[in-house]
């Protein structure tokens, strides 16, 4: 499938900032889009050609909000998932009675649903088992790309004309698509670099410097690519814009929820205090959990992503999870 049939809509799930962001840059495009909002509030933004979210960012007249769900998804030709790894489950009671096999996804999740399934995608086969599956990731700050700045990101898929149709569905003067068939390493990148980012975040509050930093996204890649070895992940996919890529945009930009996560708990805040204030969800804390639990009952070695489950979910000061982490054995590397 390369080409949008003349009189259907792109419907996207979710109405976060880079949901918005997605459906807006479609619409932009000339292509009737629909974006379904769990709230009336917000949709009264949208449909006024506005989003909070996205301060002075022009919405598209051929963006349309509505609480519909079976209005949004039901005759789409195509279908745009962001929302919250958290929120999938409410999502699918609304979706099961209306999925159709051949109807191209593509998910924008960040994030794992549950300890069971580290993918989205595995979680969705499950349900679905006939889901044409694609996914979106690379360094993709949503308002960055609400405001038109040159990126680049990369759609996986199993499916070649899949590929092909969110490429140049997404494509154009400002936002390069490229291409992949490892599912497993994209979603990888986008779900592992939100850890590091929480690390990155707790560093520039104690302002522990450059030095500091890029040894956390250097040692962080190796911690990728490790964990993307035991689930058959292309090894290049983590030196691409789904790994590497994110890694680095995610890590140093005050724009990531993440990033906000560490730098507020650096600076002394609880994790309670900063999830009261956030107006959306930091993916990275749950993933963190998760991916702590998976690397321990596959005997992963991953002493950053255990420093950052200790620092959120056990308390350890963030002196004390830096002093375990230097003193490590030695070892080559």
């Amino acid at each position: 499938m390369d080409t949008l049939n003349n009189g259907s809509h792109i419907g996207i799930i979710g109405c976060g900032a880079w949901a918005t962001t997605i459906a807006n840059h479609i619409a932009k495009k000339g292509i009737k889009t629909k974006i379904w909002c769990h709230r009336q509030e917000i949709v009264d933004e949208i449909n006024s050609q506005v989003r909070s979210l996205l301060p002075d960012v022009a919405i598209s007249k051929d963006l349309e909000a509505s609480l519909d769900f079976n209005e949004v998804v039901g005759s789409t030709q195509a279908l745009v998932l962001c929302v919250p790894a958290r929120y999938l489950e409410s999502v699918i009671e609304h979706w099961r009675p209306i999925f159709k096999p051949n109807q191209p996804v593509l998910s924008l999740i960040k994030g794992i649903f549950s300890e069971k399934y580290i993918l989205v995608e595995s979680y969705l086969n499950a349900i679905f088992p006939n889901i044409s599956y694609s996914l979106l990731s690379g360094p993709n700050l949503a308002l960055e790309i609400a405001q038109e700045k040159p990126a680049a990101a990369v759609v996986a898929s199993a499916d070649i004309p899949n590929q092909l149709f969110f490429q140049n569905l997404l494509s154009n003067e400002f936002f390069r698509i490229y291409r992949s068939d490892d599912v497993v390493g994209v979603a990888l990148g986008g779900i592992l670099k939100n850890i590091m980012a929480i690390a990155a975040g707790c560093i520039d509050a104690l302002s522990l410097g450059v030095n500091t930093k890029s040894a956390l996204i250097t040692r962080g890649l190796i911690e990728m690519i490790e964990l993307g070895k035991t689930l058959n992940a292309q090894e290049k996919s983590f030196y691409g814009l789904a790994g590497v890529g994110d890694l680095i945009a995610t890590c140093s930009s005050p724009l990531s929820r993440n990033y906000q996560c560490g730098y507020a708990i650096g600076s002394g805040k609880t994790l309670a205090e900063f999830q009261e204030s956030l107006s959306a969800v930091a993916e990275g804390v749950q993933s963190t959990r998760f991916i702590y639990a998976y690397s321990r009952e596959k005997r992963i070695i991953m002493p950053i992503t255990t420093m950052v489950y200790n620092i959120v979910h056990n308390k350890v000061s963030i002196s004390e999870a830096i002093k375990q982490l230097m003193t490590r054995d030695l070892k080559s590397e």
